[in-house]
């Protein structure tokens, strides 16, 4: 694994979310949302190959006991190496495919931005605008999200959208976490018809 993303790795473990319980259990990382609309968070799994189905069945014991809706995140670098064969064994539906990646900031240069794509890239702060977005992201993901508009208030974030004829088009977040040498770009949704 790139020294980076090891490092963005061991921050990332000691995250605390706002809205969320943060849980270090032997194995993984476990968020449970505070709120019931919230769905929670199993990440960076270390398991061996002997616990992984004990260590599964209790995550799924304690997501039926709070009635909540999990997403287990799976990494390329998580152990065992056939954590997502074993999750759709146990029932777990694969989502969308995610990544972490890394650009270099000391590689960037104002200078050579072609600044002509990003002129229907309008930043959103007021409320409306921040609904609006919301609304966007359900429609697009077809996945309902009650709860983001709190957690976006309570983070350090700068929301973005992109506008086709004053219709949104994209939209996206750049979360900005406290003592941390990373942002993380959230919320990627893009209308089918401009990808």
């Amino acid at each position: 694994m790139n020294q980076i993303i090891s490092s963005y790795v061991e921050e990332r473990r000691l995250l605390e979310m706002p809205g969320f319980v943060r849980d270090e259990l032997d194995y993984a990382i476990r968020y449970t949302p505070i709120e019931q609309n919230a769905f929670g968070i199993i990440c960076f799994t270390r398991a061996s190959g002997e616990n992984i189905d004990e260590f599964i069945e209790e995550q799924v014991s304690f997501i039926e006991q709070k009635n909540l809706d999990f997403e287990w995140k799976v990494y390329d670098f998580d152990q065992p190496s056939y954590l997502r064969k074993k999750l759709l064994e146990k029932g777990f539906e694969e989502g969308d495919t995610e990544a972490f990646m890394v650009y270099d900031l000391s590689r960037f240069r104002v200078e050579n931005l072609d600044r002509s794509r990003f002129e229907n890239v309008q930043r959103i702060e007021d409320p409306e605008g921040l609904r609006e977005v919301i609304k966007f992201q359900e429609t697009i993901t077809n996945v309902s999200l009650p709860w983001i508009l709190n957690y976006l208030r309570t983070i350090d974030v700068a929301v973005f959208g992109m506008y086709e004829e004053k219709s949104l088009i994209g939209t996206g977040w750049i979360e900005y976490q406290n003592n941390s040498e990373y942002a993380d770009i959230h919320g990627g949704a893009v209308h089918p018809d401009f990808r």
